[in-house]
C-alpha cells in the first residue's frame, strides 16, 4: 500500500521518526506567531520561557509516541505554551484597546 511505501509501517522506528517530525511542522507555525506576538505586545521574557518550556515538551515527543498514553505529556503541555502565548497576546492586546 501507498502507506506502507511512505511511512515505512513495518518499521516502528521510521514511523515514530515520521510522526515526530510531521508533528513537529505541524505545530511550528502556530508556536512561532504565537511567540512573536507575544514578544511584540507582551514580553520578550516571557516570551523567550514559552519557548523554552515548548522546546522541552517537544524534545521528548518521539519517546512519548512510542508509548502513547505518554504521548500527552508532551503534546499537552506543548498546545498549553501556545495557547497560554496566544492567549496572553489577546488579553493584553484588548485590555490596551478597553483603555
Amino acid at each position: 500500500s501507498i502507506g506502507r511505501i511512505k511511512y515505512d509501517l513495518g518499521n516502528p522506528n521510521i514511523l515514530a521518526a515520521t510522526r515526530t517530525v510531521g508533528n513537529y511542522n505541524e505545530q511550528l507555525v502556530p508556536f512561532l506567531i504565537g511567540m512573536y506576538l507575544y514578544a511584540s505586545f507582551v514580553s520578550v521574557k516571557g516570551a523567550a520561557q514559552y519557548g523554552w518550556a515548548w522546546l522541552l515538551f517537544r524534545s521528548y515527543y518521539e519517546w512519548g509516541y512510542r508509548r502513547v498514553p505518554a504521548l500527552f505529556l508532551s503534546t499537552i503541555p506543548a498546545y498549553g505554551c501556545v495557547l497560554a502565548l496566544i492567549g496572553g497576546t489577546v488579553r493584553e492586546v484588548s485590555s490596551r484597546g478597553a483603555e
